[in-house]
């Protein structure tokens, strides 16, 4: 018995390791794999994120990590867990990675700190599925993380005038922020990208307001 909110118990582990060669034994690769995504399930009911991850890439059950990622991948964030998070995308193949644009998003985030030119490919892919499934939540979230990522390379900071056009057509596709907190990221990028590359905009003194503003009330 482990001492936690409730009561719960955990199998020794020599008993454990033989249910396990039990299971192999006696039980279909697809029985087996059943199991684990209903534990998984289980376990996600219980906050239990990191046990439910381990079943659903045992299971090899990419769409079921990939919904786990696509609920719980924002709050991990917040909590400074981000590496857990870049840990779940990379156990998924790249060919279903590819696809799926909050796994390019957050293999980005992932990526960013040591990565940066390759982040900003995952976001820049990201951005076209989000803006083709109209998701403007993915899609502003991808431009700014795609935005932030130059600063850290310190190098060429040129390609970031593509980028501010591309917000041209975002806004024009998506009028309204989804919220406060995605404007107030937006505001902030938008800052930065015009700061580095167009500090004659005639837009930054508003884009400077708007960011200061957001970030008091935030």
């Amino acid at each position: 018995q482990r001492s936690e909110e409730e009561v719960v118990y955990e199998y020794a582990p020599v008993f454990r390791a033989f249910l396990l060669r039990r299971a192999h034994a006696i039980l279909a690769p697809e029985q087996r794999r059943e199991i684990q995504r209903l534990a998984a399930s289980l376990l996600t009911t219980k906050g239990r994120l990191d046990a439910a991850a381990a079943l659903l890439r045992a299971a090899r059950d990419w769409d079921g990590l990939a919904s786990l990622i696509e609920v719980h991948a924002s709050t991990l964030a917040a909590q400074g867990r981000v590496h857990i998070v870049a840990e779940w995308v990379s156990a998924i193949p790249e060919q279903v990675v590819s696809q799926c644009a909050w796994l390019l998003y957050w293999r980005g985030i992932g990526r960013m700190p040591g990565d940066p030119a390759h982040s900003r490919d995952d976001f820049e892919t990201a951005l076209g599925r989000f803006r083709a499934a109209s998701d403007a939540t993915g899609a502003l979230l991808a431009w700014a993380a795609g935005v932030q990522s130059f600063p850290l390379e310190h190098e060429d900071y040129r390609a970031l005038d593509g980028w501010i056009a591309r917000f041209e057509d975002l806004r024009g596709q998506f009028p309204a922020s989804p919220s406060r907190e995605i404007e107030a990221r937006v505001a902030s990028s938008m800052l930065v990208a015009l700061l580095y590359r167009q500090p004659h905009h005639r837009e930054i003194n508003a884009w400077a307001r708007r960011a200061l503003e957001l970030g008091r009330s935030g």
